[in-house]
């Protein structure tokens, strides 16, 4: 049986693309590419993840925080790749979360991460 994992493009696929691109192509994983990108988006998007490598089983679209949450919870997604904590925090912690860094959310610097504290329980 496949692993299922979700994967954003954002942040995270348009980070480390050879990394994805290697992960997508693997056997092992039914890929699922949950982005916050309109649906309106969609010719752009599939091309852009065709020329990066990417191989995926199928698109969703979340129209908001909670509702990247509710699309990995619907497909039991158990692993899901994703930079922004307003999206982690709302996935379930049934699903193992990866947060990969990048020049948005951490400051080298400093060795931290950027941005506020976010309080899950805010909307």
């Amino acid at each position: 049986m496949k692993i299922k994992i979700g994967l954003d493009i954002d942040g995270t696929i348009t980070e480390h693309p050879e990394f994805f691109a290697a992960l997508s192509q693997s056997e092992k994983f039914e890929v699922h590419v949950i982005t916050g990108r309109g649906a309106e988006d969609i010719k752009d998007t599939t091309a852009e993840l065709t020329a990066l490598g990417i191989r995926w089983d199928k698109i969703h679209h979340a129209d908001n925080w909670e509702d990247k949450g509710r699309v990995c919870k619907e497909l039991g997604i158990e692993v899901m790749f994703d930079d922004q904590d307003e999206y982690i925090s709302r996935i379930s912690c049934d699903t193992l979360v990866l947060k990969p860094r990048n020049g948005g959310n951490w400051n080298s610097a400093r060795m931290g991460w950027v941005g506020k504290v976010f309080d899950a329980s805010q909307k």
